[in-house]
């Protein structure tokens, strides 16, 4: 399987990956890490993976309205959001 995914993920999907790779039937994974604006600029370009991970919906965007991925295979995983903690006295 392979699976194009953002470099700020280098750390956590190869240990996902290890774990699904125990389970019976599964399938080598092979990553390919690089920075979502790359990612977005090979998949374009022509690029296939199985899977594709990438750390902002603007690249993936892009690759959907471009008709890239398999329709209804799109998934949102994360998300996250900036927290500002501040004295109460400074508000």
């Amino acid at each position: 399987m392979a699976v194009l995914a953002s470099s700020s993920l280098e750390g956590t999907l190869p240990k996902v990956a290890a774990a699904w790779q125990r389970q019976p039937g599964a399938v080598p994974v092979v990553f390919r890490f690089d920075a979502s604006s790359e990612l977005m600029a090979q998949v374009t370009a022509g690029a296939v993976a199985d899977v594709l991970v990438t750390s902002d919906v603007t690249s993936m965007d892009v690759i959907d309205k471009a008709s890239l991925l398999i329709p209804g295979t799109r998934r949102d995983l994360v998300g996250n959001y900036l927290v500002v903690v501040v004295p109460a006295a400074a508000t």
